[in-house]
């Protein structure tokens, strides 16, 4: 494992628990050495998505397979832990419909 490792929005090992939270914004929850966050959001499905969903139930109209498929519910866990060091551990997980 190496600590160059980063995702896209910069969060990466040794970060500050300010730097942190100035990137995924204010925790759900706190402890001295840990942050967590957990969202729920809308995803677009993918196109390959659609039509396994649609062809699951092929009596669906176009328009009512739309209007049920074409957003889905996603969930994220995050859970950032820290040591003198910085960000030490981190975990994402992600739940989707």
């Amino acid at each position: 494992m190496s600590i160059d490792l980063t995702t896209g929005t910069g969060l990466r090992l040794g970060l500050s628990r300010a730097e942190v939270e100035a990137i995924l914004g204010k925790p759900d929850s706190t402890a001295p050495n840990r942050v967590a966050y957990c969202r729920t959001f809308k995803r677009k499905v993918t196109k390959e998505e659609f039509k396994r969903l649609v062809a699951e139930d092929p009596r669906l109209s176009e328009e009512r397979a739309h209007e049920l498929y074409d957003f889905v519910d996603e969930t994220i866990q995050i859970e950032g832990r820290f040591t003198n060091q910085g960000l030490s551990y981190f975990f994402v997980s992600t739940q989707g419909w």
